[in-house]
C-alpha cells in the first residue's frame, strides 16, 4: 500500500514539475479567456468557408487560433446575432502550458443574443449535456467560459460561452474508432443500448431535432448525432439541444411532420427494441434522477426564473420515466417498427 501511495505521489509530483496541465474537460470550473479577432468581418460575412486568423489569451498565455464560423440555423442573423464558432487551436510551445494542450479545434457555443432570456437558454443546453454526462460516459463533456471578445483597437464585450469536447476524445475515452461506415447505416448496425439511451434522453429533453441514422446533408449518416466504430456495432453520440423543450428557445419549433404545436411537447421518435434495452435505458435515467435534479436546483448561473422553469420540466420528465403506463404509452407503444 505505502508503495502504492508513494507511486502516486512521484506521478504527481513529476507531473507538477514538468508543467503538466489537466485536460480542458476533466475540470468544471468556469474558464477566463480573451479571444481577439476581426469579429466585426466574422460576422458581416459569416461563411463557413471563410478562415479568421486570431489569438486566444488564457492566463497570460497567447494561443494562435483560427476561426471559423459554423450551424445552420444558429448561423442566420435573423436567429442569432453572434455566429457560432469553431476555434482551431494552432502548435505552440504557450499551448502547452494550458488547458488546451491536447486540443486541436473545438466549437464554442456561444451566446445567440444580449438578453436574460438567451443567457438561460445558453446555460440550460450546458445542463443537458451534463445530464447526458450523468449517464453515460459515451456523450460530449463541456467547459463553461466567459469570453472577452476584441478587434485589434477595442473591446467588445464579456459573454459566457462553453467548449463542446473533440469527437475524437469521446472515442479515445471509450475505447471507439472514428472509422465511419462505407454506406449509411441501418438501425441494426447501432448499438441497441446506447441507442435506447439516446433516444429516450431526447424523450427526456423533449427533442426532435436529430437523427441517427440520416441527414439534410447528402452521404451523412446523421443529425446533431455521430457515430463511433466498434467491435460489432457503431455507438451514436449526440449533441445540439437548442432545440428541446428544456431549453424551449424563442426560435425553436417542432418539424411540421411530427404534429406537434410547441417543442415542450414530448415526443419520443425512437424505435422499437429488445425490452432489456428499453428498461435499461429507463432504469438509467431513473437511476440519475437526485444528480440531474440537484444539478439544475443548484446550477449558480441559472437565472431564479430559468431555475423554475428548468425544474418543472425535468420533473414532468422524470414523472413520465416512474409511471410504468405513461412510460409503456408514450415509450414502449410508440415505438418505430425497424
Amino acid at each position: 500500500m505505502h508503495k502504492f501511495l508513494a507511486s502516486i505521489l512521484l506521478t504527481v509530483s513529476t507531473s507538477l514539475s514538468l508543467g503538466l496541465q489537466a485536460s480542458l474537460f476533466d475540470q468544471d470550473a468556469p474558464l477566463k479567456v480573451e479571444i481577439q479577432a476581426d469579429f466585426l468581418l466574422l460576422e458581416t460575412e459569416r461563411k463557413k468557408e471563410n478562415k479568421y486568423p486570431g489569438v486566444l489569451t488564457i492566463d497570460q498565455h497567447q494561443l494562435p487560433i483560427e476561426l471559423t464560423v459554423r450551424g445552420n440555423n444558429r448561423l442566420r442573423r435573423d436567429t442569432c446575432r453572434f455566429s457560432p464558432l469553431k476555434v482551431d487551436f494552432k502548435k505552440s510551445p504557450a499551448r502547452k502550458q494550458t488547458v488546451f494542450h491536447k486540443e486541436g479545434d473545438l466549437k464554442l457555443v456561444v451566446l445567440c443574443k444580449k438578453n436574460s432570456s438567451y443567457y438561460d437558454y445558453l446555460r440550460t443546453e450546458y445542463l443537458a449535456y451534463k445530464m447526458l454526462n450523468a449517464l453515460t460516459p459515451l456523450s460530449y463533456r463541456v467547459r463553461w467560459v466567459d469570453v472577452t471578445y476584441k478587434t485589434a483597437d477595442k473591446t467588445l464585450k464579456e459573454r459566457p460561452a462553453f467548449f463542446v469536447e473533440h469527437k475524437k476524445r469521446v472515442a479515445k475515452r471509450n475505447g471507439k474508432g472514428l472509422d465511419q461506415p462505407a454506406k449509411l447505416p441501418r438501425y441494426s448496425n447501432l448499438d441497441p443500448h446506447q441507442t435506447a439511451l439516446l433516444e429516450q434522453f431526447q424523450y427526456f429533453v423533449g427533442n426532435t431535432d436529430y437523427s441517427l441514422l440520416r441527414s439534410p446533408d447528402p452521404g451523412e449518416c446523421c443529425h446533431n448525432a455521430k457515430l463511433l466504430s466498434g467491435e460489432n456495432h457503431y455507438a451514436p453520440i449526440i449533441y445540439d439541444f437548442d432545440a428541446s423543450g428544456l431549453v424551449n428557445t424563442s426560435y425553436s419549433a417542432p418539424p411540421p411532420q411530427f404534429k406537434i404545436s410547441t417543442v415542450l411537447t414530448r415526443l419520443f421518435r425512437g424505435h422499437c427494441q429488445e425490452q432489456t434495452a428499453l428498461q435499461g435505458a429507463r432504469e438509467q435515467i431513473l437511476g440519475a434522477k437526485e444528480e440531474i435534479l440537484a444539478m439544475v436546483t443548484s446550477d449558480p448561473e441559472l437565472s431564479r426564473s430559468g431555475i423554475r422553469r428548468a425544474l418543472r420540466y425535468t420533473k414532468a420528465s422524470f414523472a413520465h420515466f416512474e409511471k410504468d403506463k405513461t412510460w409503456t404509452k408514450n415509450i414502449v407503444n410508440a415505438c418505430r417498427e425497424i
